[in-house]
């Protein structure tokens, strides 16, 4: 089994709960109204709109993050195995 860098697993461990937390809040906000933080929308609410966005947008969003998780995530997993080698 391969051992994974400690400080790799804290960011990503980070990375993920601030996924979790920003679509939490997105998902309030489709419910109740209000402007999509860090973006420039601003949506109505509503039951519908919230529901819309629980099995639509949410699940589309989930995917996108995900990305760029992996994105962000790949190369330092490279530089973490590159600098385990290097020991």
């Amino acid at each position: 089994m391969e051992r994974t860098s400690g400080w790799l697993q804290a960011v990503a461990a980070l990375l993920g709960l601030a996924c979790a937390a920003l679509l939490t809040w997105w998902t309030i906000v489709a419910f109740v109204g209000g402007q999509l933080w860090p973006l420039p929308i601003e949506v109505e609410g509503g039951l519908g709109f919230g529901l819309l966005w629980l099995f639509v947008i949410d699940p589309l969003a989930v995917t996108v993050l995900y990305g760029i998780s992996v994105l962000v995530l790949a190369p330092l997993a490279g530089v973490a195995a590159w600098r385990d080698r290097r020991r």
